[in-house]
């Protein structure tokens, strides 16, 4: 019998993503074998940031960090360090094959708290469709900060097409 939970968050409109966790047997087994199991992205969201109250948040996080991880990016889900981001907790730190790094908002919608982007010294953001990506990118530009932003979906696209050449669709 295999030790694994499953937990299935709502993704997109008709769309769900089902993630498969160790239990604590799981995770005995494993150290049993000599194989120390580590916390999975999954439970630190829930953890650190609430996810099993903002499922479709996790799930656009976790989409953000497997899309980044296809393209050969390094990801941390939840990475908040007060000495490097004193002014947010990021939803997700990204790190290119060059070794440039970035620390990522994962946006569930546009109605975003302008509070929250003036902090920022640029904006890093992933959001679900690129008509949120257009919309966010131009109120952004107008607040004067600068940024990169991409979008799950044509992330998802370009996957599917064998297209991993990119992760951010736009920097200004």
């Amino acid at each position: 019998m295999v030790e694994i939970k499953t937990v299935i968050l709502p993704f997109n409109v008709g769309v769900k993503l089902r993630v498969l966790y160790l239990t604590d047997y799981g995770k005995d087994l494993c150290r049993a074998l000599g194989v120390e199991p580590v916390e999975s992205d999954w439970e630190k969201i829930v953890r650190l940031h609430n996810g099993e109250e903002q499922t479709r948040h996790a799930a656009l996080v976790l989409m953000a960090a497997y899309q980044a991880r296809l393209r050969g990016w390094k990801t941390e889900v939840m990475p908040f360090d007060p000495q490097e981001t004193p002014w947010f907790q990021p939803d997700l730190k990204v790190t290119d094959p060059e070794g440039r790094f970035y620390y990522c908002e994962v946006e569930t919608h546009s109605r975003g708290n302008p509070d929250k982007w003036a902090r920022m010294r640029q904006a890093n953001l992933i959001v679900p469709m690129p008509s949120t990506r257009q919309w966010l990118v131009r109120r952004l530009k107008d607040m004067g900060l600068p940024g990169r932003a991409t979008d799950l979906r044509t992330l998802a696209q370009q996957a599917k097409a064998g297209d991993l050449s990119q992760f951010w669709l736009e920097k200004w």
